[in-house]
């Protein structure tokens, strides 16, 4: 297995961006308005087919800061501990995310698949 290290960098990653997008939503109306708006700015950096320079620059808000430090930190613990809350909690997240870019019909269809991803057995 040659690279595993590698992969759980991947997967790690991956899953603090799905638990941020998941948990965002959420907790982002606790914080004030101000801190809402305000903005970090990143600077520009250049990953050969990823990202080039010619894109705009990635701005983050407090409250998108302070969800990515919390699933920064849930998912070091799920990477430690391997607990099975933290598994289901992060499969659920990538399960919102993945229904989320999938053009749904209705309302309904969306439901249906949510409740089936979240209470199906085997």
């Amino acid at each position: 297995m040659p690279c595993v290290p590698c992969l759980a960098a991947y997967i790690s990653i991956a899953a603090v961006t799905a638990l941020a997008a998941a948990a965002l939503p959420f907790v982002e109306d606790y914080f004030p308005k101000k801190l809402q708006d305000t903005h970090l700015t990143l600077p520009k950096i250049k990953i050969p087919h990823v990202l080039d320079t010619k894109t705009e620059p990635v701005q983050l808000s407090v409250p998108q800061i302070a969800v990515g430090a919390a699933s920064m930190g849930f998912c070091a613990w799920y990477v430690t501990k391997r607990h099975w809350l933290a598994n289901n909690l992060i499969g659920i997240a990538f399960s919102l995310e993945g229904i989320e870019f999938i053009s749904l019909g209705s309302v309904q269809v969306r439901t249906w698949l949510e409740t089936r991803v979240v209470y199906s057995t085997h």
